[in-house]
């Protein structure tokens, strides 16, 4: 796999320009992987050859292999974080081939798209962002349903972590299973519809507590924390709610003067406004990683099927 990854960003995306990326002749010898010259191919390996050793492997031993691989690299380097990053984006191949391994269709109002979905799980350093965990699954799956798997067996997060996700993974379920049985504390914006939003302006323009945001950039929002919003977002089992505190963003548009509100919810009722405004937006830059990956490494090139 390490092989592939560097070929890869050599711009060398066929199976067969795997083992350009090795400058050992001693590991060629050991993979048998032999050069076979041909005037008349231009590959000097053999496909063959090397599909056979990929073929020995199922594709979740790759990626159990990256995630359990990863942590202890950032172990070893003394490389910590409590803050990660879950998101979802599609990786798409050629939609009229239908011979690409496990990939489904899925219709929405851009057409018909075949692939997959590509899950991360994003530890936070400083200004880097490290892919800990991935996970490949079905197109055609809501992103909470394909985190399921990654966030069950997850062992690299610890009880008081923090967790960002966007409104993609609302739900009160999911809320209360990471606090209640995992203490990790998640922070995710909610949808206008939702009565927790609602609430959550309405009480905000009642105590009318509003400071200046953060972010020097953002000069025209004002913040203010609100507390005890728990029950306006009921699950199936009330009883085991958690507690939820938000922080609600209030904006003037341009057009008419009109108000604009943004709430962001957190299980982390101890922290302030300024604290949860903060931590959601180092989720800001996710978009421009997906676009890094997928334009740099072209992982939704794929030269074989």
């Amino acid at each position: 796999m390490t092989l592939s990854i560097g070929a890869k960003m050599k711009r060398k995306l066929n199976l067969t320009d795997i083992p350009f990326a090795i400058r050992s002749s001693e590991l060629l010898k050991e993979l048998k992987w032999n050069i076979k010259y041909n005037n008349e191919k231009e590959n000097l390996f053999s496909e063959g050859t090397i599909r056979n050793y990929v073929n020995k492997y199922e594709s979740q031993d790759f990626i159990n292999l990256y995630n359990n691989y990863v942590p202890l690299f950032l172990e070893k380097h003394g490389m910590s974080t409590k803050v990660h990053i879950l998101d979802c984006s599609e990786i798409l191949v050629n939609p009229d081939n239908p011979n690409y391994e496990n990939s489904e269709v899925v219709k929405d109002e851009e057409g018909i798209s075949r692939g997959y979905k590509l899950v991360t799980l994003r530890g936070v350093y400083g200004i880097l962002r490290v892919l800990k965990q991935i996970g490949i699954e079905s197109i055609n799956n809501h992103d909470l349903k394909c985190c399921e798997n990654l966030l069950e067996k997850s062992k690299i997060l610890k009880p008081g972590d923090i967790l960002i996700c966007d409104r993609g993974f609302i739900s009160r379920e999911f809320l209360n299973n990471l606090k209640l049985n995992r203490n990790v504390n998640v922070y995710i914006p909610v949808k206008s519809n939702m009565d927790i939003y609602k609430e959550a302006v309405e009480i905000a323009k009642m105590q009318n507590k509003r400071s200046k945001h953060p972010n020097k950039k953002r000069n025209k929002q004002k913040i203010q924390l609100v507390k005890d919003l728990g029950v306006y977002w009921r699950s199936n089992n009330p009883e085991n709610d958690v507690p939820l505190s938000a922080c609600v963003v209030w904006e003037i548009k341009k057009v008419r003067r009109l108000p604009n509100y943004y709430v962001f919810v957190t299980t982390d009722t101890e922290k302030n406004a300024e604290h949860i405004v903060n931590t959601y937006e180092i989720r800001a830059n996710i978009e421009e990683d997906y676009r890094q990956v997928k334009h740099f490494w072209q992982i939704e090139k794929f030269c074989k099927t």
